[in-house]
Order: C-alpha cells, then structure tokens, then sequence
C-alpha cells in the first residue's frame, strides 16, 4: 500500500502544492526525492507523511510510538503561512485511505462569521463549531486500512538526527556483548518502531536471530556424486532455508556499502563476549560493527533496518525485490563521502524497489548518481515549495556547485579539450530554454538544415558565457579546431566582439514587448497575453506607478516577466503548443547564427 496523493495548502513556506508519486509500468514505486535550500518545506513534508504512518501504527499496535490520542507532529496557528487564515493538509494511500487535518486561525464559528469557507471545501462539514484544529483518518473507521499499509510492509522513519556512536568515541560499546532479540508475540503487539534513530542494536541482535535460525536450523551435509566407485564420498555443508536466503540478500547489501567483490561472511564471538564482525575471504576483516565508518555505519544502518522491520511482518522474502513499504529518509545523503553519495546510496536504492522511498536531500552528487543507477526517468526529483519536477542537473544546488567548479583550473583545461574535439561549430547560449526556444523555431519554419550545421551548448547563465569568453582568450584559443559563437540574451549590455575563432553577439531586442528581460522579450505581446489565459502563475506583473526622485516626478512604467518557478512549464507548454506567430521573434535570432556560419 503506497502513497498516492500528498496535498498541503498554507503550511510554513509551502503555499499550495499537490505531489502525486510516479510509479513504474510494472506498478513498482520510483523514489520521490525532495530538494531545495533550508527552510524550503522538504522537511514540512515528511512531517505529514510520518504522522500517517504513526496514525496508522497506533491503529493496529498497542506498542506504537504515539500514545493514544496524541499526534506526532503539532497542529499550531504559528504554522500557518504569513498572510493565510488556515492551513490544511491530506495524505492519500491506496483504496481511498487518508490522513487529513485542518488547522483554523480561530474556532470554525468564528472563521465563518469573518470569513467565507476555503475553496474548495474538502471535508469543511466535518470542523465543529469550537474547533480550530481537525484532525481525520479513514484508519479510525476502518481498521484493516491501517492493516493493509502497516501490517504486511515496512514503515520507517530516518529522522536527519539518527546516528551510532563510532568506537573511537565509545570504547565501552566494543565490550557490550550482543544478546538474542526477545520478541513478544502478543495480539496487537509489532516490536516494531516507525521512527529509526540509532537502530545498530537492534540490528546485531536480529543479525544474531539469524544466525543462530541458519547454523541450528538449516545446516546439513550433502553428500557428493564420487568420481568413480573407489572414490570415497565427500560430505559438503550447505545452508537450505528462510533464514540462509536472508543471510544471503544481507551480504548482497553488505557488498554495497563495503564496496567488495570478496566473499563475506558475518562472525560471532565467544559466549562470553558476543560481538558481530565481518570476514573477508575467510580473514577477519572487521572484528565489531561499531568499528564500521561513520557513512559505512549509517548505510548499514538504513538498509538492514528496512529489511529487518519488513522480515518482522512474516511476509516472506524470496528476494530483495519481495521487500515492500513505505520509507520516509531526512537528509539520506548527510554524513556520506560523496563517493557513497554518488555510488553506493543510489545503488542501494535500486536493490529495492518495491520500497517506496520518500528522500530529502542537499547534494546533486546523489542525484546524479540517481539518475545513473536507475535512469533519467527512474526517480522523480521536486523542487520545494514549488513543487516543481526539475532533473538533476537543473538542481540548483549543482548550478552552485558547477559555478564553483568553473573558477578552477579544471574548468579551463576541461573546456579546452571539449573544443579541440568538436567537429562542429558550436553555439553558446545562457540557457537550456534558449537551446529548446530555437529549436522549436527552426522546426517551425523549416530551417532544421541549418541546426544540422552547429552544436548549440548551454552556457549556464551570461556570468558564465563571460567565464568562457575570458578562458578562450588565454591558450585555449590555440587550440580551437572549430569555431564559436557566445550569444547572449537581449537584456544583456554587451557589444559584438571578435577574436580569432570566437565571436560574442547579443539577441535582437524587442523593445514593445511587455518582458524585459530573457529569451522571452522575443515573445510577441499576442503570445505573453495567450500564456497568462493559460495559467496566471506564468506570467509575473507590476502596474506603472509614479514616482519622485530628488523633486522630479516621473513615471516608472509597467513591468511583466515569467515568473522563475514556471519558466519550465512556459517553455513546456509553447514548445508544445505554440504557433509560427508565436515564435516570428525568434527567426531573426536564427538569421544571426547563420550568417556567423556564413561569415
């Protein structure tokens, strides 16, 4: 049972947003990974989503987290977005399921005296009179609800807080022995947590379970076919069974996070001093697992806990692939080198997918690497508080990161030996929506020759396009076997300049056009009006208004511009949609690049 539906109006930063999380064709779940600067409401979201999770725990265990009749995250008006008179949030699950509240500036009776009910409704009837907060669930009225998302599957919370303490912090957790797991089978009892911290205890002891369920259970000596009949029959050990299949899977993560090919195996100490350890072709290798890395550590830590509270529902695990739930991760990539980062975490991702994850994370490493072990289209990455699907390389955070990487000598060198391989001219321009825009042009008016005679490239911005200009000014420019064009936008105040193999030239402006400023100036005024009937979050306006400077009164005129959140969604819709008159401005653009060919 996964999430379907998240909604949340209102709430901190985040003003209307509505995720639905992508699935597969085979109905399998693809990670949803939250991203964006501190304060951007990632964190508001998981909050929703682990307090359904606790909702439906407490539903069907008496040993949940949350005490009866008390919630995991606080309902407060001081939550309410600046300017708002309520929040609201729901989050649906599969066959109708859902989590919802509402939280009021003022008890309901005193809303609707000064205010009309928020639009749409939603479940408005339901708020008593004297309430300012409601809180509702489907799991209340229908237990087997909560049975379907929590009973069979894995429900886990990693709060950005979790951690274990390494050995050379505490010398004294390399001398607590590890003890069998005492589990009680009672009714309505899991021995299971939603909210994960430290879980390297917990893990050691089902480690132990295991174990121990192999070596007495499942160990037999077979016997093999002699070579001839004089040759004497040889017994061999082997492992058969439930517990020796998980073994298995374990060490298939274990490989993961240890970056090994060798053959592991799980040690024991002595009775006296039971300690879990790691052998490595037979060798010990790693005598305690409080001795793993702090980024070893807390991989470990994730992915056996995920099995471990899946193999607690009794579901059997022919495969990693049978392992199915819903994981909510803070901060999945603090603390990891970024090699783990960028390998290891994606990879361990990817061995379960019948786990829908939900991940919040700061580093465009992890989202590359993403993207390389599950596919450009195997996860889904938002952008908060928009909500906004971007890739990872649009992440924002990578924009940063290449900015930095540009200042370095590596930049320079690595640009130098991308030119001196080119095979066409090539064409830079400050964006990856000028690149779609003009594409879309010559496609239009059937000039698609001429883009078989160049290479566009995405600059990164003018600051970056100026970056480029100053490095192929040094050697760089020795080394040109093509030529190439920096194009930069209208709004930009440079003059055409050559030299040798480069030439800089700026984009016609269109000085009737109600947008200043971007590619977008070449939209006809035709075209801003169509975009604003499409949606009015496109397009942003500021009505002309007077003003008086040093005594002299003078009128600053109107202002219009794409607003930068919807500047994808501009781009979507008119690449899809839009008409020759729509991109007529654009056509000269082209005019330009070709006669730099020509020249």
């Amino acid at each position: 049972m996964y999430i379907r539906e998240i909604e949340i109006e209102n709430y901190g930063p985040i003003a209307n947003l509505l995720i639905k999380p992508e699935f597969h064709a085979d109905a399998s779940p693809k990670p949803l990974i939250l991203i964006g600067p501190n304060g951007s409401g990632k964190t508001i979201v998981l909050s929703h989503i682990v307090n359904a999770l606790l909702t439906a725990s407490h539903c069907v265990f008496d040993d949940a987290e949350v005490k009866e009749d008390k919630v995991y995250k606080y309902r407060s008006p001081q939550y309410i977005r600046a300017g708002a008179t309520y929040s609201y949030s729901k989050v649906s699950f599969e066959r109708g399921a859902f989590v919802s509240e509402w939280q009021l500036a003022t008890k309901k009776k005193e809303y609707e005296a000064k205010l009309a009910p928020p639009q749409p409704p939603r479940n408005w009837a339901e708020i008593l009179p004297e309430e300012a907060s409601h809180f509702t669930t489907t799991f209340l009225r229908d237990s087997q609800e909560a049975k379907n998302l929590i009973e069979k599957a894995c429900a886990l919370y990693f709060p950005s807080n979790r951690f274990e303490e390494p050995a050379w912090l505490n010398q004294e957790s390399l001398k607590i022995g590890v003890e069998y797991s005492d589990l009680k089978h009672l009714t309505r009892y899991s021995n299971r947590s939603v909210v994960a911290i430290s879980p390297l205890g917990a893990n050691q002891r089902w480690i132990l379970d295991i174990l121990l369920d192999r070596f007495a259970l499942e160990f037999r000596l077979q016997p093999t076919q002699p070579g001839s009949p004089q040759a004497p029959v040889v017994f061999l050990p082997v492992y058969k069974g439930d517990a020796s299949q998980l073994y298995d899977h374990l060490l298939e993560v274990l490989r993961v996070v240890l970056k090994t090919d060798g053959t592991l195996q799980f040690g024991i100490g002595k009775r006296q001093y039971r300690q879990i350890s790691i052998t490595k072709d037979g060798k010990q290798w790693i005598p305690s697992l409080f001795q793993l890395s702090t980024g070893e550590a807390l991989l470990f830590n994730l992915f056996f806990t995920i099995i471990r509270d899946f193999d607690l529902t009794n579901v059997p695990i022919q495969g990693l692939s049978d392992v199915k739930g819903i994981v909510v991760i803070d901060e999945v990539d603090a603390h990891l080198h970024t090699a783990m980062q960028y390998e290891a975490l994606p990879e361990l991702l990817a061995l379960l997918p019948g786990v829908q994850f939900v991940l919040t994370s700061h580093s465009p490493l992890f989202l590359l690497g993403v993207e390389r072990a599950l596919g450009r289209d195997g996860c889904t990455i938002l952008e908060m508080p928009s909500g906004n699907q971007v890739s990872a390389e649009r992440f924002s955070e990578f924009e940063n990161l290449y900015r930095i990487i540009q200042d370095t000598e590596k930049f320079e060198k690595d640009l130098k030996e991308s030119l001196a391989a080119a095979q066409k001219p090539i064409v830079f321009v400050e964006g990856d929506y000028d690149i779609r825009y003009l594409n879309r042009a010559a496609e239009l008016f059937g000039r698609g020759a001429l883009l078989n005679r160049f290479s566009f490239r995405d600059g990164g911005g003018f600051g970056n396009l100026n970056k480029v200009w100053k490095s192929l000014q040094s050697e760089v420019c020795g080394a040109l076997t093509t030529r190439v064009l920096l194009l930069y936008d209208c709004d930009i105040a440079k003059t055409p300049e050559t030299a040798e193999k480069v030439v800089k030239l700026v984009m016609p402006f269109q000085a009737d056009n109600p947008i200043k400023k971007g590619i977008e100036n070449l939209l006809p005024a035709a075209t801003i009006s169509k975009l604003e009937g499409q949606s009015r979050r496109f397009i942003d306006y500021e009505p002309a208004r007077p003003q008086r400077l040093r005594g002299e009164d003078r009128m600053i005129p109107e202002v219009s511009s794409v607003n930068p959140d919807e500047k994808r969604k501009v781009c979507d819709w008119l690449c899809e949609n839009g008409e020759k008159a729509d991109f007529a401005g654009m056509n000269p653009v082209l005019d330009q690049i070709e006669e730099w060919l020509s020249s």
